[in-house]
């Protein structure tokens, strides 16, 4: 009989992430069951959430601790893949997992830059919260909740899969057993991609779209969003429609996974918006424009120019100056979509990149040095 795996979620579960979690790699050793905690831990995410719950053979919804542990003991698991993030209530599972020798595995699927602040950037945030109360109230208190109830290190993990050279400093402080080096889910993508290509589209520029104004990641961290669609469709449109009068091409949506694709259409004014062709469309673009979507990560691998769009509504936002954190890292361009005249959208340079910094940002985040160059998939089941 095969050991079991459980996959442990509170961040939804569709048929993307099925995917995206190999599961059908990892059927070939173990009996996969999918335990979605998104509901009892995040019930404003999994209702106002766009993308359908995909309930795959051994799919389980838990939306109440009451059984919780003994519903666990009777799963009789062997090893349980964490996404379930660090509530303390989430703790509470991972804990009962360790003290009941279920091998814990953790993958870094996203790893991204840290928001590193310029002197002027981090006095202008200061004041910002000084004068909004409510805002300054809410951040002291998510620290002393870090600093007294969530206790992350408490947890042993057996596994960590490392996809980057940052990602042994987001480990630092918690119990680990064996590092597995491998790489980013967008690197995986690459890899597995071959050279399929079916788009017929040339000379354009990819906008890899985030669905600011209705992205679930808001309501994950109970914010508001970043920008609202009353002023950010208009700027963005306006500012793609100067770039494609001024260098002659034609702007083409990578659309986010959970948006609709009638929206889109009307939100972006009839553009083209494609859906799941991400690598595609940034492989053969000739400039990429993103905010801070991990698919940037494409751009860095094809060595494409990439275009940061900010705006004032993104910088009064929790995600405040993260746009323009990231433009630094590989050193960007970066353009603010409420401020950006015709002769500012003439200057800027599609033929340039920082080759050091993207080489940087690519062992730092999308793949490990001298990991194997194979299926992550593979490089997991190898490494446990």
């Amino acid at each position: 009989m095969s050991e079991k795996m459980l996959i442990l979620t509170a961040i939804g579960f569709s048929e993307r992430d099925y995917k995206r979690m190999g599961i059908d790699i990892l059927k070939k050793r173990f009996k996969i069951e999918v335990l979605d905690f998104t509901e009892l831990f995040h019930p404003n995410y999994q209702k106002k959430s766009r993308e359908k719950v995909y309930k795959c053979d051994g799919y389980y919804k838990i939306d109440s601790m009451n059984n919780i542990y003994k519903f666990l003991k009777s799963r009789n698991a062997q090893y349980a893949f964490d996404r379930l993030g660090n509530l303390s209530d989430s703790l509470k599972v991972k804990r009962y997992l360790n003290i009941n020798n279920v091998k814990l595995i953790f993958y870094q699927a996203g790893l991204v830059p840290k928001n590193i602040r310029t002197k002027k950037e981090f006095l202008i945030k200061l004041i910002k919260m000084v004068l909004s109360p409510s805002i300054f109230y809410k951040k002291i208190k998510n620290k002393i909740k870090e600093k007294l109830i969530i206790k992350p290190d408490n947890i042993y993990y057996d596994f960590v899969v490392i996809s980057g050279t940052k990602g042994l400093d987001k480990i630092k402080n918690i119990k680990v057993g064996k590092k597995i080096h491998a790489h980013s889910r967008d690197y995986e993508a690459h890899i597995m991609s071959g050279e399929k290509n079916h788009l017929k589209f040339e000379n354009y520029a990819v906008f890899l779209d985030q669905f600011l104004p209705f992205h679930p990641g808001a309501i994950y961290r109970g914010e508001k969003s970043k920008a609202t669609k009353e002023i950010y469709y208009p700027a963005m449109n306006n500012f793609f429609t100067k770039l494609e009068k001024k260098h002659k091409l034609k702007v083409i949506i990578s659309a986010h996974p959970r948006s609709d694709d009638e929206l889109n259409k009307k939100l972006f004014e009839s553009r083209t918006s494609l859906k799941n062709k991400t690598l595609e469309l940034v492989k053969n673009s000739k400039i990429v424009i993103a905010h801070t979507s991990t698919s940037i990560a494409f751009a860095i691998i094809y060595k494409k120019p990439i275009i940061f769009l900010t705006s004032n509504e993104i910088r009064n936002s929790y995600d405040d100056y993260y746009i323009d954190s990231l433009s630094r890292e590989i050193n960007s361009q970066i353009i603010n979509i409420d401020n950006c005249d015709e002769e500012l959208v003439q200057k800027l340079n599609f033929n340039q990149i920082n080759q050091s910094r993207y080489e940087q940002y690519y062992e730092n985040y999308i793949k490990f040095p001298h990991s194997k160059n194979e299926s992550m998939w593979k490089i997991v089941l190898d490494g446990i």
